[in-house]
């Protein structure tokens, strides 16, 4: 008789008939060496029973879809593992339906995986941001929201999502607590030897302003190790100006170089970069 007929009761297989009255397991076989299949049935059955009635759903390929969506949305990602294992078990390796079973968990598996690494970056960097908001730094406070917002989109949180809505929060506070002492916040000045005599001074820019800006003028002064004007400077007050392609936006970083020039070689320690005009 057909299967479709007798399922769950009877089952074909190759090298053997699977009857099942009252839940027992029957196999009336043939003298042929049976398929793993007939020798792993009352696994498989026992697998495909409790996947019924735990979803109450004959329709393995139905669960499957549901699965797909669950993974497509992000949610119930743990109990759509769980459910793909016992489809596993359920289903034998070379059938479709287990091929994607095992594809679909090992894809669940990688998002689950994914999540924790962004929720543990995402409390690490909360950390960060409330220290420095404590200490009123709000570069660093700045630095942290704007690295959080980065790990957000990468990781494509949605901009609804409630973690990305509290880095753009604090990013938008230390802004404008940034912007109380101007638009331009100059930080990291690193200090490099060039040609001749000369030093190249190396700095970061962030615009905290609400226009974007296409130039600045910049002063810089070098000291040595004491806080004493590095001797031989040549220019010390020449206001340098900086071009920068495309204008830089309001939350954006940028990085700029100048070149000092010195009398005879010299070793300053410290340098210290000043905004002194803007061009919008």
């Amino acid at each position: 008789p057909p299967r479709s007929t007798l399922f769950p009761y009877t089952t074909l297989f190759r090298s053997g008939l699977y009857v099942v009255p009252d839940k027992q397991n029957l196999l009336d076989q043939s003298d042929r060496q049976p398929s793993r299949t007939v020798r792993k049935f009352k696994s498989l059955y026992e697998a495909k029973r409790q996947l019924y009635e735990q979803t109450e759903n004959m329709n393995t390929y139905e669960l499957l879809a549901g699965a797909k969506q669950n993974l497509a949305a992000r949610t119930n990602l743990e109990s759509t593992l769980t459910l793909l294992k016992l489809i596993e078990q359920a289903t034998t390796a070379r059938c479709l339906a287990g091929r994607q079973a095992r594809e679909l968990a090992h894809a669940l598996a990688a998002e689950i995986a994914r999540q924790k690494k962004l929720t543990e970056a995402a409390q690490q960097m909360r950390e960060e941001i409330k220290q420095a908001m404590a200490e009123r730094n709000w570069l660093a406070a700045h630095l942290a929201a704007d690295k959080l917002l980065h790990t957000c989109l990468g990781n494509e949180v949605d901009k609804e999502d409630a973690l990305y809505k509290e880095a753009l929060k604090a990013r938008d506070t230390s802004r404008r607590r940034l912007a109380a002492q101007g638009s331009l916040v100059i930080f990291n000045e690193q200090l490099a030897p060039a040609e001749e005599n000369d030093i190249a001074v190396g700095f970061s820019i962030l615009n905290v302003g609400r226009g974007a800006v296409s130039s600045f003028k910049v002063i810089v002064t070098t000291t040595d190790d004491v806080g004493q004007p590095t001797a031989g400077r040549i220019g010390r007050t020449h206001a340098y100006t900086v071009e920068l392609s495309p204008p830089l936006k309001s939350n954006e970083y940028a990085t700029a170089t100048v070149r000092l020039r010195f009398e005879h070689p010299a070793a300053p320690v410290h340098a210290k970069a000043r905004v002194v005009g803007i061009k919008r």
